[in-house]
């Protein structure tokens, strides 16, 4: 299961609607709920980053999942761009949004990880006082961590690739 914010400002993030959970239906399928986005109690303002139905993928049994959020950049709605990862196999997949449609990409960076790995990945701070928005993506500040060769691997997503930035051996 993995929670990412739905907006890149605090106020929005902190009421119904706020906030997306991803996770592994019965059926295998990576599904996604909002909460209370049907409640009448919601903003009829607030504006969805992504269609919140997922292309249809099916994944191993009990297969790691993480996800993390970015704002648009130059969006005055505030949405946010949205990357899912998990495993299938040997390989991290990744289904990601940057607009409004759902892409799915297979990086060579996340391939052939190790059989039992778990993934995390960052979504950067933010706050309503004093006011900091979550920011776009940059170089660098979009980290998540796997295990791959015995070793604990960091990569970092740059420019809408990920690329390896550091290796600790685990033995």
């Amino acid at each position: 299961m993995a929670i990412v914010p739905m907006s890149a400002n605090f106020t929005r993030i902190a009421v119904k609607g706020g906030y997306a959970v991803f996770y592994q239906a019965p059926d295998g399928r990576l599904s996604v709920a909002i909460t209370d986005l049907n409640n009448p109690g919601i903003d009829p303002t607030y504006p969805l980053s992504w269609p919140t139905t997922l292309p249809s993928i099916t994944m191993p049994k009990l297969s790691p999942i993480a996800a993390f959020s970015v704002a648009r950049p130059s969006d005055a709605q505030q949405r946010v761009n949205t990357y899912v990862l998990y495993r299938d196999g040997l390989n991290i997949n990744m289904l990601y949004t940057v607009g409004s449609d759902w892409k799915t990409s297979q990086p060579a960076a996340l391939k052939g990880v190790d059989p039992d790995t778990g993934i995390a990945c960052l979504t950067m701070a933010t706050t309503a006082q004093p006011e900091r928005l979550l920011e776009p993506a940059s170089e660098g500040t979009n980290l998540c961590y796997f295990q791959k060769e015995g070793a604990l691997v960091e990569v970092k997503l740059v420019n809408e690739e990920w690329v390896v930035n550091g290796r600790v051996p685990l033995d």
